[in-house]
């Protein structure tokens, strides 16, 4: 006659389980879509940035040449940054 006894494991129950940083691994693992998307951002970032300095960039040349200037000086990025409301956080910044 065999007698089987029930496995004990030698090691306490919270070893045994998943540890909580593996299941939210396991749980948060991005398809294929998340994933391209998180390749893609570098890209749209660089995008965002360019747009971003070519806009002040026009809107500051427009200052310049109201002065009868072809060449940018820091206080025609100063009037544009006062001049347009959508700058309005980059107040103060080129004290």
């Amino acid at each position: 006659i065999l007698f089987l006894r029930p496995f004990v494991s030698r090691w306490p129950r919270a070893a045994r389980s998943v540890p909580g940083w593996r299941q939210r691994l396991q749980a948060g693992r991005p398809g294929r879509r998340r994933g391209l998307e998180g390749r893609q951002r570098p890209h749209r970032l660089k995008l965002r940035r360019e747009l971003f300095v070519e806009t002040i960039a026009k809107d500051a040349y427009c200052c310049a040449q109201q002065g009868k200037r072809k060449t940018l000086q820091r206080r025609d990025l100063d009037n544009a940054i006062e001049a347009v409301d959508e700058f309005a956080f980059l107040e103060g910044t080129l004290d």
